[in-house]
């Protein structure tokens, strides 16, 4: 169940859920990289070696089987250029 409230929030609202996300040891974001941002009405993410889009289509899923391809999806999608693969 979902609850949505319209009133502001201020960035210090977020600091115990934050916190959470870091510190619990079943959080995904302890597990591994995510790197993600909004794109048009999707979004596009790389957790690990997955390069996930979402959107009003769907989802799709895509290995990012050699380092190359890796380094690739974060420079062309996300502008970060790495010397070396981060997963």
């Amino acid at each position: 169940m979902h609850r949505i409230e319209r009133r502001g929030r201020e960035l210090l609202d977020f600091g115990p859920a934050c916190w959470w996300q870091q510190t619990w040891p079943g959080s995904h974001f302890r597990k591994g990289t995510v790197c993600t941002r909004l794109d048009g009405d999707g979004r596009i993410t790389i957790s690990g070696r997955t390069l996930i889009r979402t959107g009003q289509a769907g989802r799709t899923e895509t290995l990012l089987e050699s380092d190359a391809d890796l380094l690739a999806a974060y420079r062309d999608l996300f502008g970060v250029v790495l010397d070396r693969a981060v997963s």
